[in-house]
């Protein structure tokens, strides 16, 4: 019968003598070597690599290629392919949400950094808002650091936010507005995530948005929405409910005065 030396052989699939030296060693394979001391591998060992290599990129891992061909049972089989179409359908869905998410934030990042302080007026979805801190200080519910984890594992559109509620947006307490994370309702319901006393539902509908872009200041309400509540005074709107600010980036200034900005997108409820 005839063979290959694994230096022919790597030449012709483009496998590497490592790749082939570890399914040895998992027992995927079994070449057998020469007086010379190189191995080679007969007709029979070829077919296995190139099915190894054809299930490699369907994205099956050496343990279950392993699995599959120690297993006799064809049932066995159709079962460890049908996990991996499941865990594709997952790996897909994730991608998607990424994808989305990656499209939000670059929608972000255009509105600071081409209308930097510009606003428009349109509706805005109602988002759940996981408060975190203070401006000032460290919240004291022991459930948070829980909820945090799995926001931070489950949620991948998830936003760094400040929350201003709506009867403190003039106050100068810096513990009156809070720190945390948002994540908008559809994301919420996607995901069924469970809410409670700690998890604040947020009802924007009609908003003034401005791109915040200003050196940075203290995170006390006034002093980060004073420019947009001063225009929705000046157009004749009241504001109608908490106010939430996305954190966008921090980035370097780069004229004659330098120092670093900080990018927000405000988010006004008004009536």
């Amino acid at each position: 019968m005839k063979s290959y030396r694994i230096g022919r052989l790597v030449d012709e699939t483009g496998i590497t003598q490592d790749t082939l030296k570890f399914y040895e060693r998992q027992g995927i394979l079994t070449p057998y070597k020469k007086y010379s001391g190189y191995r080679y591998y007969d007709v029979p060992e070829c077919g296995t690599i190139m099915q190894i290599r054809y299930l490699r990129q369907l994205g099956f891992s050496v343990k279950e290629i392993l699995n599959m061909m120690e297993n006799s049972n064809p049932g066995k089989i159709v079962d460890i392919v049908d996990q991996k179409i499941e865990d594709t359908e997952k790996k897909i869905k994730k991608t998607k949400l990424v994808q989305e998410a990656l499209g939000n934030y670059s929608r972000l990042c255009h509105a600071v950094y081409e209308k930097p302080n510009k606003w428009i007026i349109e509706d805005c979805q109602d988002y759940y808002f996981l408060k975190h801190t203070t401006a000032a200080n460290f919240l004291g519910e022991a459930n948070v650091s829980k909820y945090l984890k799995s926001w931070i594992n489950e949620f991948i559109d998830i936003h760094i936010s400040l929350l201003i509620p709506e009867q403190k947006i003039y106050s100068e307490n810096e513990d009156d507005c809070f720190w945390g994370f948002s994540v908008t309702e559809e994301t919420a319901k996607m995901n069924n995530m469970v809410t409670d006393e700690l998890i604040q539902k947020i009802n924007l509908g009609k908003c003034l948005i401005y791109a915040y872009s200003q050196k940075p200041v203290e995170f006390s309400s006034p002093k980060i929405i004073k420019e947009p509540l001063d225009i929705v005074a000046k157009l004749g709107y009241s504001v109608a409910g908490d106010v939430l600010c996305h954190f966008v980036s921090q980035t370097t200034e780069r004229n004659k005065d330098g120092g670093d900005l900080e990018n927000y997108i405000i988010m006004i409820p008004i009536c």
